[in-house]
């Protein structure tokens, strides 16, 4: 089953600042795991960010959480 993924405003900016190759390879990863089983994939963080989730895509951290079948991206970071 497909999630709907939700890109915040600030991740247009995160990957304009990352170069097009990186981005691409992001939102390519992006669109195979997370779009099918996000909870699978990524690694919850702790305490307060306790809601939020993690993934490693080569050098960068794509934060995220899930919420009734959408995948909502908050940043992506070096």
């Amino acid at each position: 089953m497909k999630w709907k993924i939700i890109y915040h405003k600030d991740v247009d900016e995160d990957l304009k600042s990352v170069g097009p190759a990186a981005a691409r390879r992001i939102i390519k990863t992006i669109d195979k795991k997370l779009a099918c089983e996000p909870e699978k994939f990524g690694a919850p963080l702790s305490h307060n960010l306790r809601y939020f989730r993690k993934l490693r895509i080569g050098d960068f951290r794509v934060v995220y959480h899930v919420l009734h079948k959408k995948v909502i991206l908050h940043h992506i970071q070096l």
